[in-house]
């Protein structure tokens, strides 16, 4: 690993605890900032003296030499002020929290022969001793420059050598809590590198959920500052062990299900009064390393279910909206595509369920995916067996006059989802890597009785205005079973629409 990735990493891990910044190299440095003022001074106190000894008679040719460099040294010393002042500073500013956790990430990287002692004076100041001299790093303006010597010349990286040793997928499993032999919850710490954020977390893993027929659970929680490793919530031990309960009775938990907790905390926050159900991510499983067990988890991801702890306020929009619309918000806020796939104890709640919102006493049912694809101007509503079987009676009451709403999960093909908020005034998305060419939708709503027929985008999912025979025809096709199209024929609603059962269309 080169000097530049190893800074690199130090460099994620201390962005990602939101204690460290870093600026471009100054073109003006403080000593030259210190000149300008000097030189601002001086100009200053000849220009006083210029004025108070020639300015009744007439100046000689030596008072206005006097006065040319007066005039230059001042607007040279104003110059060089406003340069040092305006620039970028160079380097980083580093709060008592930052420096507690690069002294931290410091040994667990390197050995301890190492490093003669690491200590920290005033809150402010860490010092490294090593063999050969002592680092000061200051929580004031320290160069980067700094950290790389430190680096490359007495610190070399662990990684390098451990790279070549055989990855021991065990390594970050701290315990195996066997409710039952039938029943184990894996409780691993590791940390999570994401887009531009890293963090130690814990990670929790089921093991017998399958033995019920259902997925297999996953629940990745954030440390907070000053929790040692083996401080990991027991509550979320109960409470795998109370869905294993339900399990036995034939409660099948799926994609996109929510369970409101009857007294809140979870995770030791009590800001929490519900899960919901989502697809995990693979950095969720990063405590296997490089490991047979790891590439085997990815392969089989789809079988998993990752927990997402909700708010209050959150669970009466997902009670109206469904819990993609939280989820797109809480990706928004977090900047994360689709979101964040873990508990942060600390965040702020999304808004709760918005009387502004067309979706404010209209029922609906749960579908799979509902997905806008670009190139061909179609939303796709993606359903499967088991959601026929669930909603069989609800589909077969369907009636000429009855309005229509299904929510529904992200697709994994979609490569952005729409997102809203009750202030928001236009249409917005969140997105992985700037493409929407594969646009996910919170729901779909049918209006029947309208005049034609078509679709568009309304707040973060689909309108679709019908007429009284194209409505009958997506009756019998839901009733049924049968895959089914609609070409719009409306300017105002130019969207076209397919239904399909167990398949959906391959990016």
């Amino acid at each position: 690993m080169s000097i530049t990735e190893r800074l690199d990493r130090y460099r994620q891990f201390l962005i990602a605890d939101q204690h460290l910044e870093f600026y471009e190299k100054p073109k003006i440095s403080r000593g030259q900032g210190l000149f300008g003022v000097i030189f601002f001074v001086i100009g200053l106190g000849k220009l006083s003296y210029f004025f108070s000894h020639y300015w009744v008679s007439f100046p000689s040719l030596v008072s206005l030499f006097v006065l040319f460099f007066s005039l230059l040294s001042c607007l040279l010393g104003v110059l060089l002020v406003f340069l040092y002042g305006s620039q970028k500073k160079s380097g980083l500013i580093l709060s008592q929290y930052g420096i507690r956790n690069l002294k931290d990430e410091i040994m667990e990287e390197c050995s301890w022969e190492e490093i003669e002692s690491i200590s920290i004076s005033n809150s402010e100041t860490l010092t490294i001793t090593t063999p050969e001299k002592n680092y000061v790093w200051n929580g004031a303006w320290e160069t980067v420059s700094l950290l790389e010597t430190l680096i490359q010349e007495n610190l070399p990286n662990r990684m390098d050598s451990l790279a070549k040793e055989e990855k021991d997928e065990f390594k970050n499993q701290l315990q195996i809590h066997e409710v039952s032999p039938e029943f184990k919850i894996h409780v691993y710490y590791h940390k999570v590198s994401i887009q531009d954020t890293r963090f130690p977390c814990w990670t929790y893993l089921s093991e017998g959920f399958e033995k019920q027929g259902q997925a297999e659970l996953v629940f990745t929680i954030q440390c907070q500052w000053g929790e040692e490793k083996e401080e990991y919530p027991r509550d979320v031990l109960k409470f795998f062990e109370e869905l294993y309960h339900i399990g036995k009775k034939k409660r099948p938990i799926s994609w996109g299900d929510v369970t409101i907790f009857n007294h809140p905390g979870l995770g030791g926050s009590d800001l929490f009064t519900g899960v919901g159900y989502v697809r995990p991510q693979p950095y969720q499983f990063d405590f296997f390393g490089e490991s047979s067990s790891q590439e085997l988890f990815l392969e089989n991801i789809q079988n998993y279910l990752a927990l997402i702890p909700l708010t209050k306020l959150e669970i009466s929009t997902v009670q109206q909206a469904g819990l993609t619309r939280v989820l797109t918000r809480l990706g928004k806020k977090s900047r994360i595509f689709p979101h964040p796939n873990w508990m942060d104890r600390k965040r702020e709640s999304t808004p709760s369920a918005s009387s502004k919102s067309v979706l404010i006493d209209l029922p609906g049912l749960k579908g799979l995916f509902i997905t806008y694809w670009a190139d061909t101007n179609y939303v796709e509503l993606s359903l499967s067996s088991s959601i026929h079987e669930k909603w069989e009676k609800q589909f077969s009451e369907l009636t000429e006059k009855t309005p229509l709403t299904i929510f529904a999960n992200i697709s994994p093909q979609a490569n952005a989802a729409l997102v809203w908020f009750p202030e928001q005034q236009k249409i917005e998305a969140i997105t992985s890597s700037g493409e929407n060419s594969i646009l996910a939708g919170c729901f779909l709503t049918f209006y029947p009785l309208a005049e034609e027929n078509g679709g568009k985008i309304v707040e973060d999912g689909f309108v679709f205005l019908l007429t009284g025979e194209e409505w009958k025809k997506i009756c019998k096709a839901l009733q049924n079973k049968e895959n089914y199209i609609l070409s719009s024929n409306s300017e105002e609603n130019p969207i076209h629409l397919r239904l399909v059962w167990d398949s959906y269309r391959k990016a």
